[in-house]
């Protein structure tokens, strides 16, 4: 099956989208799927059928580029496919409409945001009127595909509650779990500066307002009053990278921090390793990723009982759910980070629940929910 892949972005840049369709092409190219992936930017690399239209540079050096339209090298491609599957609603996700109409083939979507938490990265515009646009827009947009993916059961739900007519399957996100059983690099607390003995959090991801990294902040400050032997590593960049350094430095907390910043992705693994465990301060996700990483590398995760979190954590057995209160949280750090035995306990599971979450089983079912497609397709032009 030939099969495309839209998206907005792509390699250089690092995002849990990026890092998903990278793993998710090469799964179905292990399948014997023969995989395109279509977007947009000038950036050179050696990977084999990734299609780039121009575009505009609007963060070159992070790999953010705007297009418009497919290019017509990307056209002529793009045609040939038996499936096309969008993983952004604003730009690929339209061109995908437009072309799956044209060419007469189906389109499939996945919802892999919550962009009403994004809502304040429109310039000028209060973030309410940007949440109404959503709101009208999304709804719209999924009724034009012929099949629209969610992560998660609280993701599904949430499109249920748009009243589409498209079909909606769940499907969960997948890793390489290869990357966690044989790490490519090693790091060790030495390394950071830390001591071996100390009691190690991490988390991994985007340095944005909306991961709500200052809510993690504090509530670390708060857990230092009353267990001290415990460092906090943040790994990723992003807009709020700087600020959250001066709030560091503000809370006193800044010599236990270890801001690592983005490294390759490769690398994240080695990373968690070393931890005890992974804290997600996100007050709202699909089916994070860096969850399921985590509990890959044998980490429990603390997180919030919001949608998408609390989907994927299994409270008192693969990590601990708190409300969104920031006493809470801070004494659900110090509890787990000393309760030896219970955090032992819970990385057993948090590793086999990992352990379910392979790439190439999400690939699988997809290739079953394109085979359907393109069947019925088929069987309405006989």
């Amino acid at each position: 099956m030939r099969i495309g892949l839209l998206t907005d972005m792509y390699r250089p840049c690092i995002s849990g989208v990026v890092n998903f369709v990278i793993a998710y092409k090469r799964a179905l190219e292990k399948l014997g799927e023969e995989v395109y992936v279509f977007t947009f930017g000038d950036y050179d690399d050696d990977e084999e059928r990734v299609i780039r239209s121009p575009s505009i540079p609007v963060k070159k050096d992070l790999g953010v580029y705007l297009g418009l339209d497919l290019g017509s090298r990307a056209k002529k491609i793009c045609k040939t496919m038996d499936v096309l599957h969008a993983h952004h609603p604003f730009i690929s996700g339209p061109l995908g409409v437009l072309y799956s109409r044209k060419w007469d083939i189906p389109l499939v979507f996945t919802l892999h945001t919550r962009y009403e938490r994004y809502a304040h990265y429109v310039p000028l515009v209060p973030e309410s009127l940007t949440r109404a646009v959503l709101d009208a827009y999304i709804p719209r947009f999924l009724d034009q595909c012929d099949l629209v993916i969610a992560p998660s059961q609280s993701t599904y739900q949430t499109l249920v509650a748009y009243d589409i007519d498209t079909p909606i399957e769940v499907v969960p996100n997948g890793i390489e779990l290869d990357l966690f059983d044989h790490p490519r690099v090693r790091y060790t607390r030495e390394d950071l500066g830390i001591s071996p003995s100390a009691s190690v959090l991490i988390y991994a991801g985007r340095m944005a307002k909306e991961k709500d990294i200052d809510f993690l902040l504090e509530a670390y400050a708060q857990a230092l009053t009353d267990f001290s032997d415990m460092y906090l590593l943040l790994l990723g960049s992003g807009p709020e990278l700087e600020a959250l350094k001066g709030m560091a430095a503000q809370l006193g907390i800044d010599s236990k921090l270890r801001f690592v910043g983005e490294v390759p992705y490769e690398h994240v693994p080695a990373y968690l390793m070393m931890a005890d465990l992974f804290v997600m301060p996100s007050g709202g996700e699909v089916h994070p990723l860096s969850i399921i990483e985590a509990f890959a590398a044998g980490l429990p995760v603390l997180g919030l009982r919001v949608p998408g979190v609390e989907d994927v954590i299994v409270d008192g057995i693969t990590g601990r759910l708190t409300y969104s209160i920031m006493s809470s949280y801070a004494r659900a750090m110090v509890s787990l980070v000393q309760d030896r035995e219970t955090l032992s306990r819970m990385s057993q599971e948090a590793r086999r629940e990992g352990h379910r979450n392979s790439i190439l089983r999400t690939a699988s079912k997809m290739l079953e929910l394109y085979q359907r497609l393109v069947d019925s397709g088929r069987d309405q032009g006989t």
